[in-house]
C-alpha cells in the first residue's frame, strides 16, 4: 500500500471535510478529503456509527503516540478495528 505522509514541512497538505444532512429524504453522510503533493484521498462515511469508530480510532491513535502511562510502555501499539466494532464500547 503506498504512503500518504501527512504532515512534514517539505509536504503541506489540506483537510476538507464535508457533512451532508437531507432530513427531507432521511440522507446523510460525510466525507474527508486530504489532499496532498503526493496524491489525493477522500473517505467517505455512510453513516455517524462510521464515522464514529474512525474518529475514535485517530483519537486513541493520537494517545498511543502521546499518552504514554507508566502502565502502558510497550513500543509498538496495533488496534483493529472495523464494521463490528462497537461504537459503545469506544
Amino acid at each position: 500500500m503506498p504512503d500518504l505522509v501527512i504532515g512534514s514541512r517539505h509536504r503541506p497538505y489540506t483537510l476538507v471535510t464535508t457533512a451532508v444532512r437531507r432530513p427531507a429524504v432521511q440522507s446523510r453522510s460525510a466525507q474527508l478529503d486530504i489532499h496532498l503533493t503526493t496524491g489525493n484521498v477522500r473517505l467517505r462515511f455512510a453513516d455517524p456509527v462510521c464515522l464514529r469508530i474512525f474518529a475514535a480510532a485517530l483519537e486513541q491513535l493520537h494517545f498511543d503516540m502521546t499518552g504514554a502511562t507508566r502502565f502502558f510502555d510497550r513500543d509498538v501499539q496495533t488496534r483493529v478495528y472495523s464494521d463490528e466494532t462497537d461504537p459503545n464500547d469506544i
